[in-house]
């Protein structure tokens, strides 16, 4: 039924049951002309309930608090005269009685300040428009008691007094059905909390429900002028802004108390002078109740489903080794933003600058988005629910080997198969979570490079099977890192040299072997990874060798550098002897040049090779 609301004993006495039950009537020109009688109004003002209804959202979802009205929408159903043919015919009901009539002006600022209410009333099948005059203009708090700003405020003995709705069953009808023509406009950070069933602006795009972190998300669409947008520019002095089409979001929504760590997250990250545009920034956050909401940009999918195949919706061609180097640079700058770009105001200048710790790097909490003609599309960081804040000094004097967190001081990293091996979580435990997305998005680059080289021998080509990793990219106690994932990374120069240059393999192969180092303190920071991912960005159009002298390489790529700076030529003067998985990768592939620039490579032949099937 109608809003909730019971008609039958209605439709029952004004004899219009039939009526009720056909299909929505349109409105024709022979209607509107019907000059007013009783039986015309009765029809007209059903007309206006199913038209009111049919513009409810969200009334198919069993779940309740969600269903509302547009205001635009009600707007269009009171269009042209029809409200004050409305008003006007009311007053001449002979069921109604008569009274003084409604004037011009009433009906212009019922059109101005009382659509609402009038369409709730219409929704509950109110029956005293004969009063209306009395109750909206005639009483004296009328125009500062009785708008449509006042609806939510209203409260059961307000609407109880006789001179407004009077002791009858209209009064819970009311208070139950008024959320639906309130909904809220969305506008930022809005700090205060709303009454519980305060509706928000949200029309539910389908039923599926995802978990992250502590909330749930659902895809969301908000309909024209219901959020108000351009926050992030407003320091610029760019004026804020209503959306002015549809716009489709995430919605994550936290029941109880565990929003508490992100949401402070967010507002100390927002409140830096400073922002990037890889860092995912929420649209709004508003709390209804004991709930709180957190409206986010939609992404097309997370970085975890664009790694197991959903690169393929975003452009028909596989990402090459050079766009996905690429945009890994873009997130890493963002890492380096988080750690120590943030610009925070403080009034103690002397305090150290905080940076944040997201403590759960890992792919799931990397949004992708679509963007024309780019095959990796747009990734970006999201979810602070397990962050932590990081004290590092402005000054040259350190306070600690580079982090002091704060509030969650005694919690590890988190980040499920992508954690670091660290006792306590610190800005380097998302370096080495960073370091094992970099494996898969490099596996995945290099792969794809082999398509169109029908020369190598593919169906002896054996990928690295990432499923497989059970846990943690770590293994054991003392922790190491895992035998399978060291010796893949040690065989790249041998497996992938007749696709890409040695110079460029060898990079990415040091480069992860940093990251991935189980002494965090021996692991680069943000800015010389992001360094680093540039130069190999650079080096991957170089050519591959038609033949490999890896002693020859070895010396070309050597560079002289401080221990612990950002190049990812930083190879030790006398590198170690390949692992024995080079040799067995190399055997794998079926590539007799391979093989001969394994066994250059000196392998420990005497060296156990786990889960070897050779």
């Amino acid at each position: 039924t109608p809003l909730g609301v019971s008609s039958d004993r209605y439709k029952h006495n004004r004899g219009i049951s039939k009526l009720y039950k056909a299909e929505r009537p349109q409105p024709s020109l022979a209607l509107l002309s019907i000059i007013a009688t009783p039986m015309s109004w009765i029809v007209e003002l059903e007309i206006i309930r199913k038209e009111l209804y049919v513009e409810i959202q969200n009334k198919e979802i069993a779940e309740s608090d969600v269903t509302f009205i547009p205001y635009d929408r009600i707007q269009e159903v009171w269009a042209g005269d029809r409200l004050d043919r409305f008003l006007r015919d009311a007053h001449c009901d002979p069921d109604h009685g008569t009274d003084q009539a409604i004037s011009d002006s009433q009906i212009k600022e019922t059109r101005d300040s009382l659509l609402r209410m009038i369409s709730l009333l219409v929704g509950i099948h109110w029956s005293g428009w004969s009063r209306f005059k009395e109750i909206f203009f005639l009483h004296p708090t009328a125009a500062t008691e009785r708008r449509d700003n006042n609806i939510k405020n209203l409260t059961y003995h307000d609407l109880k007094h006789e001179s407004f709705l009077g002791d009858t069953p209209f009064i819970d009808q009311f208070l139950q059905n008024r959320w639906t023509y309130i909904p809220i406009i969305l506008d930022g950070d809005i700090k205060d909390p709303f009454e519980p069933g305060t509706r928000l602006p949200l029309v539910r795009q389908d039923r599926s429900l995802r978990k992250g972190g502590f909330g749930e998300v659902t895809k969301e669409m908000i309909l024209p002028n219901h959020i108000i947008l351009g926050h992030s520019n407003i320091q610029l002095g760019l004026q804020k802004h209503t959306n002015s089409t549809r716009l489709i979001v995430a919605r994550k929504r936290f029941r109880g108390d565990k929003y508490a760590i992100e949401l402070r997250q967010l507002r100390y990250i927002q409140s830096s002078l400073s922002a990037h545009k890889r860092i995912v920034y929420p649209l709004a956050t508003v709390k209804v109740g004991t709930e709180l909401n957190i409206i986010m940009p939609w992404a097309d999918m997370d970085l975890e489903d664009y790694l197991n195949g959903g690169y393929r919706s975003i452009n028909p061609n596989p990402p090459s080794l050079g766009d996905l180097i690429k945009e890994s640079g873009e997130l890493a700058a963002a890492l380096e933003f988080l750690h120590g770009g943030l610009q925070v105001d403080s009034l103690w200048p002397k305090l150290p600058q905080q940076g944040i710790c997201h403590a759960d790097f890992r792919p799931r909490n990397i949004l992708v988005f679509k963007q024309e003609n780019k095959s990796t599309g747009t990734w970006g960081i999201t979810d602070f629910g397990l962050s932590q804040q990081s004290l590092h000094s402005s000054s040259r004097e350190r306070i600690d080997p580079g982090f002091s967190s704060t509030r969650n001081s005694y919690a590890a990293p988190r980040g499920g198969v992508y954690g670091a091996p660290d006792a306590h979580a610190h800005l380097r435990s998302d370096i080495w979570s960073f370091g094992c997305i970099l494996a898969r998005v490099f596996d995945l680059g290099l792969e794809h490079s082999l398509i169109h080289r029908s020369e190598l021998d593919a169906p002896r080509h054996r990928p690295f099977d990432w499923q497989n990793i059970q846990n943690s990219f770590f293994e054991g106690n003392p922790p190491a890192l895992k035998h399978t994932v060291r010796s893949w990374i040690e065989s790249l120069p041998a497996q992938y040299c007749q696709i890409h240059s040695v110079g460029l393999l060898t990079g990415m192969r040091d480069l992860l072997l940093r990251m991935l180092e189980i002494d965090y303190n021996n692991r680069p920071k943000a800015p010389e990874v992001r360094r680093s991912l540039h130069k190999l960005c650079h080096m991957v159009d170089e050519p591959a060798p038609e033949s490999v002298d890896p002693s020859s390489v070895e010396s070309d790529l050597i560079t002289p550098n401080p221990p612990r700076t950002s190049s990812i030529s930083t190879i030790r003067t006398s590198d170690p002897p390949f692992g024995v998985g080079v040799l067995v990768s190399s055997i794998k592939s079926g590539s007799v040049d391979n093989v001969k620039h394994s066994l250059r490579g000196q392998p420990d032949v005497e060296e156990a090779n786990e889960g070897s099937d050779l």
